[in-house]
C-alpha cells in the first residue's frame, strides 16, 4: 500500500447542520400515515444504520429542503454518545435531519464508504470520541470535527476502489446474517403459539 498521509476531514467532505425545529412543532406535524416525509432523530440510529422507525410529517416547509438527506450523506451526532450512519437507498423519501446531527457530504472522488469505515474503525472512533467535549452531555463542536484527520493515500482512487469492494462484500454478509437472525428470532417467538394452536 502507498504511504498513508493524514488529511483533515474538512478537506474530504462538506459539513452542514441539521434543521432547527422545536420538539413541539415536530409533535404537531407528526402523522400516522406514510406521507413520504420523515424526521430523523438520534434514536433512529442503531449500530451505525438508520432504522425504519422514523416519524412521518404532514408537510415540509420551504426552509427545510436544504436539510433533506441525500443519497450517500453521513449523519453524525452533535450531542451525546458518538453515533453515525450512511444514507443509502433513499429513493423518493424525503428525510429531514434534526438539529442534533451534522450532515457530512463527501467531496468529489471521496467515497462515503471509506469515511464510514474510518469512523467505525477503532482508530476513527477514538479520534471522533476525543473530539467531543465531555460535559454532562458530550458535545461535538464543528471546529473539533473539522480537525479530525483521516489516514489517506496519494493513490486515492485506486486505494478507495479496492477497499470499498472489500467493505461492501463484508456489509453484504452482515445483511445476510441479520436477515437470518431476524427470521430465526421470529420463528422462535412463534413456537409457543404454534404449540397451543395444535
Amino acid at each position: 500500500m502507498a504511504d498513508l498521509i493524514e488529511i483533515p476531514i474538512s478537506q474530504l467532505l462538506e459539513i452542514n447542520r441539521g434543521a432547527s425545529i422545536s420538539p413541539s412543532e415536530i409533535k404537531e406535524r407528526t402523522v400516522s400515515e406514510n406521507t413520504g416525509i420523515q424526521y430523523l432523530r438520534i434514536a433512529n440510529i442503531e449500530n451505525n444504520y438508520i432504522n425504519n422507525e422514523m416519524d412521518f410529517l404532514k408537510n415540509i416547509e420551504d426552509r427545510e429542503y436544504k436539510y433533506l438527506l441525500k443519497e450517500n450523506d453521513i449523519v453524525l451526532t452533535k450531542m451525546g454518545e458518538p453515533k453515525f450512519a450512511l444514507a443509502k437507498n433513499l429513493e423518493d423519501k424525503k428525510i429531514i435531519v434534526s438539529q442534533n446531527f451534522y450532515i457530512l457530504r463527501c467531496k468529489e472522488n471521496i467515497s462515503p464508504l471509506y469515511i464510514r469505515a474510518f469512523l467505525e474503525s477503532q482508530l476513527g472512533f477514538e479520534r471522533l470520541d476525543n473530539a467531543y467535549i465531555k460535559n454532562t452531555i458530550p458535545t461535538l463542536p464543528v471546529k473539533n470535527l473539522e480537525r479530525i484527520t483521516v489516514p489517506f493515500t496519494d493513490e486515492v482512487q485506486k486505494c478507495q476502489e479496492k477497499f470499498v469492494k472489500e467493505y461492501e462484500e463484508e456489509d453484504r454478509k452482515r445483511i445476510e446474517l441479520l436477515t437470518k437472525y431476524m427470521l430465526q428470532n421470529r420463528n422462535r417467538k412463534m413456537l409457543f403459539d404454534k404449540m397451543i394452536s395444535k
